[in-house]
């Protein structure tokens, strides 16, 4: 599930269908499908949520399972609670300030039960440390924290897009193999540690 919040920046309405552009930055956007009597003001604010069909250059999604409309955005965003299958083991790295990231990669059924949406997920100090330590690929959990987009160009001169979840609270989900035999044991800091700089803290 996504909560979007932001302001309409397009609406094209077909009958009571309404396709709805919701921005969150001047370079993120949400597609939303609205269905209503009458349509939006553009302009207007919107706390929006809905179920994700794909991750493209804006977050596309099926249809809208609650949305209000509001005069202004205090603070625009995307959050996200998601049930995803880890892709590869977390990976753990300490900075010299005493911080901690993992990063790994989940993946999201869509709707339709053939689609799969992928989004990379970031996870701070504690929270992180343990995903690092009792999730693996194929583990399973829910997953809650805010949506960004993230955009760079590769070799070829392309622009790609992709999407990225800073988990700030997670559930285990599904049955513990062997080295989960003990969700509450933390491993010792010692183990597996990366230790980088401050200034490679965005990678």
């Amino acid at each position: 599930m996504f909560t979007v919040i932001g302001k309409i920046k397009a609406v094209k309405s077909e009958g009571k269908k309404h396709q709805l552009v919701v921005g969150i930055t001047d370079e993120f956007s949400v597609n939303v499908s609205y269905y209503n009597e009458t349509a939006p003001e553009v302009g207007s604010g919107a706390i929006a949520q809905c179920r994700p069909v794909n991750l493209d250059k804006n977050l596309q999604v099926l249809e809208l399972d609650a949305i209000s409309l509001l005069p202004g955005v205090a603070e625009a965003g995307v959050f996200a609670t998601i049930l995803g299958t880890l892709g590869r083991d977390p990976e753990m790295k300490y900075f010299d300030s005493g911080k901690s990231v993992a990063k790994t990669s989940a993946a999201v059924r869509g709707n339709n039960k053939d689609s799969t949406i992928w989004l990379k997920l970031v996870a701070w100090q504690k929270t992180g440390e343990t995903i690092a330590n009792y999730l693996h690929k194929g583990s399973q959990g829910l997953f809650s924290g805010e949506v960004t987009r993230n955009t760079w160009t590769n070799k070829e001169g392309e622009i790609k897009v992709d999407y990225e979840l800073n988990v700030k609270a997670f559930n285990f989900v599904g049955k513990k193999s062997n080295n989960e035999s003990s969700y509450s044991a933390v491993a010792s800091p010692a183990q597996g540690k990366e230790y980088i700089g401050d200034e490679d803290i965005s990678f």
